[in-house]
């Protein structure tokens, strides 16, 4: 995903560890993306993002696109080390929509030089 992955305690640990896994790799897959991505959203609560919970208010589709969209961005600047021109050629956008994301997610390209 072209982040850092939050550290993993011995809690999670355990409890990735005690998981049956019946969708095998895959489903572990999903799941460290979804830690990757979603985390900050749910307090990195791995039981959380596994089994989901009443107490949550799922995210609604504007949020998780939202959430997507600042991703991508964000593995653009990292993997163009911060250069707006090659960005939006990669990414397709003009530039003045790509200032504007960028202005709407708090994303600075010296962040990324």
């Amino acid at each position: 995903m072209g982040r850092e992955a939050p550290p993993l305690d011995g809690a999670h640990l355990s409890v990735l560890m005690s998981h049956n896994w019946p969708g095998n790799v895959r489903e572990l897959r999903n799941l460290a993306e979804r830690y990757v991505l979603l985390g900050e959203t749910c307090d990195y609560n791995l039981e959380r993002l596994m089994f989901g919970a009443e107490s949550t208010t799922p995210l609604t589709l504007p949020q998780q696109v939202e959430m997507f969209e600042r991703s991508l961005i964000e593995q653009e600047l990292e993997r163009q080390k911060g250069s707006i021109k090659l960005t939006m050629e990669a990414l397709g956008l003009p530039r003045k929509t790509l200032y504007d994301k960028l202005k709407k997610y708090g994303l600075k390209r010296d962040d990324f030089t």
